[in-house]
């Protein structure tokens, strides 16, 4: 596997200043920036929106790094990471924008920035907020002075002192009764640097007396997704909970079940391409990536930063949008978005789901596993699956057991458009 720069930079730290024997003998270790800046840009080095982001010396040895100071930080054996789940079933709230706003592309939102103006105009952060809310701080600010407790892997606590650290809101919103601050997204990763939410968090409980609501907000595949987090003892990193969730659309998002069953019968099955059969089971995130090649095409270790994945992880899913037609690989080895790819971005969101659900279907596979559902009402277990993929494609032995979980995943994808369980 080739290291990337901020790995190598880190192991020359740690060859110099001995950072993983201090933190074993004593928990911790302190560094400013100007030893970091001996290797690399400190800025470069420290900020880690999610886990897979963190150098390969502190995965190894399961630290993680905090900020202290303006220029000073704290690495130990803390959990630092927020998981989140995105794929929750809750049905998707159908809100709309005002039809005279013309200044907002639904169809080309980009940054979070944009994102958090549609959601705020479509009333969507006032609806999950439960109350009137006005748009007020944001951008880069300092901490000010406080300490917390976190939690330490390995039993105990590490109380940690925050002195001028650097924090930045993307949005925050106030009401009469509270005060929400917002970190914006615009992937679908599995987790995310608690730090985001938690210094801005403790930041502001001191300089206001109304309550203080962290909320982490993505925004991907036209669907809105926020979730409120509170901590059950404000001194205390390690004490998030999630509170709320929901999910937001400012298209009509309802597809019925016999809907997808026309596509089925309509669909008519095409042979197998010359491609990896898929093994990515977030279909969400397949289409994820569609929206940021509409952007600009990527590499694979570029997928591999944005999505949290190890690169063959970045492999399986770009493997597996290619499967479906939805990309391709250009001369450069470039991953672009291919003929489908292009017409599901050209969609509203039902059709372009409904699209996607042809794609599936056009596979002997899938339209094997989907018409047992319609026969059963249920989704077949994964022994079926692998005996309908062995059938229909050139893999035998354990290959089609694994890749089960995909068709099932993606099947379940299918029948989730409806809110009916399976």
């Amino acid at each position: 596997m080739i290291e990337r720069a901020n790995d190598i930079a880190w192991r020359q730290l740690n060859k110099k200043y001995k950072i993983v024997d201090v933190v074993d003998n004593q928990g911790y270790f302190r560094i400013d920036a100007s030893q970091i800046k001996e290797f690399r840009e400190p800025r470069l080095m420290t900020k880690f929106d999610h886990a897979f982001e963190l150098p390969s010396l502190f995965q190894e040895n399961k630290l993680s790094i905090l900020a202290e100071k303006r220029g000073t930080y704290i690495i130990g054996r803390f959990e630092t990471f927020q998981p989140i789940d995105i794929n929750f079933d809750s049905q998707i709230s159908h809100v709309e924008m005002p039809d005279y706003l013309q200044s907002i592309d639904l169809h080309r939102i980009t940054s979070g920035s944009v994102a958090l103006n549609a959601a705020f105009n479509a009333g969507i952060i006032s609806d999950f907020l439960g109350e009137e809310i006005f748009p007020t701080v944001s951008g880069r600010q300092s901490s000010g002075t406080f300490s917390y407790e976190i939690a330490m892997l390995e039993g105990g606590e590490l109380k940690i002192n925050v002195e001028n650290a650097q924090i930045e809101i993307d949005a925050g919103y106030e009401g009469p009764e509270s005060l929400a601050l917002v970190k914006a997204k615009l992937d679908l990763s599995e987790d995310f640097m608690l730090r985001q939410l938690y210094y801005p968090y403790r930041t502001w409980t001191n300089k206001i007396n109304k309550k203080v609501r962290p909320i982490f907000f993505v925004y991907a595949n036209r669907t809105f997704f926020l979730y409120e987090y509170e901590f059950e003892n404000s001194n205390h990193y390690s004490s998030a909970r999630i509170i709320q969730k929901a999910r937001y659309g400012i298209e009509p998002t309802y597809i019925s079940f016999d809907e997808i069953q026309s596509v089925f019968d309509n669909t008519r099955i095409m042979p197998e391409p010359e491609v990896p059969f898929p093994q990515a089971n977030s279909m969400e995130r397949i289409l994820n990536l569609c929206e940021r090649l509409d952007f600009r095409n990527l590499e694979q270790g570029e997928i591999s930063e944005a999505y949290e994945f190890v690169n063959r992880q970045a492999q399986y899913y770009s493997a597996a949008a290619e499967y479906l037609g939805l990309v391709k690989k250009d001369r450069n080895g470039h991953v672009v978005l291919d003929t489908y790819g292009i017409d599901y971005l050209s969609k509203s969101y039902r059709d372009a789901r409904l699209f996607i659900c042809e794609r599936l279907f056009e596979h002997k596979p899938f339209n094997e596993v989907f018409k047992l559902i319609i026969c059963k009402g249920e989704i077949p277990d994964k022994e079926t699956v692998a005996s309908i993929i062995e059938k229909n494609t050139k893999y035998s032995g354990s290959t089609p057991l694994r890749r089960a979980s995909t068709v099932i995943s993606w099947i379940r994808w299918v029948c989730a458009l409806t809110y009916e369980e399976y």
